[in-house]
């Protein structure tokens, strides 16, 4: 009874292991025919690419027959392009050395061209600066002359003028003389015209002023008008006419009627009671005419005094010389021939001396801008000089940039050329064989 559970257990133990096993046994079937499904498709895989690697094989022993071919074609040209080659360059450098004698040459040329081009360019700027500075310095000489001669001319006149200045006093004392001789002989002719004797003291001013040496209308004027702050009109009988636009003022209406009596007269009784009139006549002039005030007008810059001119000389020596006094305390000279001519001709001498004065400050003017103008000229010539030489520079730099220089624009624009440029035109041989690099 013991031995059949022993039994019955150990059959199951048998069967137990048995199915274990055959579990076992069938998971690594499975995993072995899994392996061998992997390795069949590897396999597929990798024969593939044998036959790959095969026909590429082939395709290479193929091409690598072909090179070989190619080569030994290739070796016999080459023999025979190496032959050539070296015909080509020994003709090649007998070409160079032709280009490099013609090159040599024509540098040569050019540098000669150019430097005679130079040359004559500066003989020519040399001769047209010669002619500038020659006709400059001749002008400058002829007004340096004609200063000089200005200058010379100035000083002989003045010394003239005053060596004459003493002949024409002496002249004066005649003149005067002449004119009292006039004067008392047409004194003797005024009787019985009353128009005659008004113009006669006008005569005789503008007989005075034309000796002096004054020029009407330029020194002296007579009978302007002029118009007075209140709207009245005056004319004086003559106005002087001074430098710096000064003026002197001159009345010669003074009645003489009362004088041409006393001198007519046959006794002293009368003389003497003519000579009172006379005197009477005289003193209202004075006033009426201060009361003028000719000074005043402001067309007019004139001293504070009017000269009132007595034409017959000794009608003015015989005046009281108390009336002297009243008229200058009335702003009024009195001036007869002799004493007015003496004035007129100092007048005269100062308008000489200014005009002298005007010629030689204008000469002194001239002669600076003369001056001013020879330096800008001076200066002038200079600047070209020095803009000749640094053109100069520039065209010999310029020509190395474009010819000879290293890297020259012409052997670049040759060489793009050559690297496929499009051109329509091409530069001269001799032009293309003077680049250098």
């Amino acid at each position: 009874m013991e031995i059949f559970p022993l039994l019955i257990a150990t059959a199951t133990g048998l069967i137990t292991g048995f199915l274990i096993s055959r579990f076992i046994a069938s998971k690594e079937i499975s995993n072995a025919k899994e392996k061998q499904d992997n390795l069949s498709r590897d396999y597929a895989v990798t024969l593939a690419k044998i036959e790959e690697y095969i026909k590429q094989i082939k395709e290479l022993q193929t091409e690598l027959e072909k090179e070989r071919n190619r080569r030994i074609d290739t070796g016999q040209s080459l023999t025979t392009s190496l032959s050539e080659n070296k015909f080509l360059k020994e003709k090649l450098e007998q070409q160079k050395a032709e280009l490099d004698e013609k090159k040599k040459i024509m540098l040569n040329e050019i540098s000669l061209i150019t430097n005679r081009m130079l040359e004559e360019k500066s003989e020519k700027f040399t001769q047209i600066n010669k002619l500038n500075l020659d006709q400059t310095f001749q002008t400058l000489n002829e007004k340096i002359k004609d200063f000089q001669s200005k200058l010379s001319e100035s000083y002989d006149r003045e010394s003239k003028q005053r060596t004459s200045l003493e002949t024409e006093i002496r002249k004066l004392g005649e003149a005067q003389n002449v004119i009292s001789k006039e004067t008392s002989n047409l004194t003797r002719a005024l009787k019985g015209e009353a128009k005659t004797r008004g113009n006669w003291g006008e005569v005789i001013l503008e007989k005075i002023l034309e000796i002096s040496g004054l020029k009407r209308d330029v020194h002296f004027k007579i009978q302007s008008q002029f118009t007075g702050q209140d709207g009245s009109r005056y004319q004086p009988d003559v106005v002087i006419s001074l430098p710096e636009n000064k003026h002197y003022i001159i009345d010669s209406k003074v009645s003489l009627i009362a004088y041409e009596k006393y001198f007519n007269a046959e006794n002293e009784i009368e003389k003497d009671g003519y000579l009172k009139e006379h005197f009477n006549a005289l003193r209202k002039h004075i006033k009426e005419l201060s009361q003028k005030n000719y000074q005043t007008l402001y067309q007019i810059n004139s001293p504070d005094f009017v000269f009132l001119f007595i034409p017959v000389e000794p009608a003015a020596i015989l005046t009281d010389h108390a009336i002297y006094n009243e008229a200058f305390e009335k702003n009024i000279v009195l001036v007869y021939p002799s004493t007015l001519l003496a004035t007129l001709r100092t007048i005269a001498y100062i308008w000489k001396q200014e005009n002298q004065n005007k010629n030689t400050l204008e000469i002194a003017r001239l002669s600076g801008e003369m001056y001013d103008k020879l330096v800008s000229v001076t200066d002038d010539f200079t600047k070209v000089g020095e803009e000749l030489i640094r053109a100069q520079d520039i065209f010999q730099e310029g020509y190395k940039k474009l010819y000879t220089g290293k890297g020259n624009m012409l052997k670049t624009a040759e060489k793009i050329k050559e690297l496929g440029a499009k051109a329509t035109k091409s530069f001269p041989v001799i032009m293309q064989s003077s680049a250098e690099e």
